[in-house]
């Protein structure tokens, strides 16, 4: 049995959609927001409609000193 048969789009999409934790998703070259779920949503006190689609430094522009870490931790894979 493969994984894409077991695990597919909409289970993965419904499983972190669902999760009891907070957690979203950006793109790795611009930190675009792709994906939030109700509870990071509620962390951050924003709607899908203002973060989705826009980068993360420009939604919450009191990040952006924070860049070179996220760029190091995509840059070696070591979390932080």
């Amino acid at each position: 049995m493969n994984l894409e048969t077991v695990f597919s789009k909409e289970f993965l999409l419904d499983g972190f959609m669902q999760a009891p934790v907070a957690m979203a998703i950006f793109d790795t070259d611009n930190y675009i927001v792709r994906l939030a779920n109700q509870q990071y949503l509620q962390m951050v006190d924003r709607s899908e409609g203002e973060l989705v689609g826009r980068p993360l430094f420009e939604i919450f522009p009191e990040t952006v000193s924070g860049k070179p870490l996220l760029d190091e931790v995509l840059k070696t894979g070591k979390p932080f």
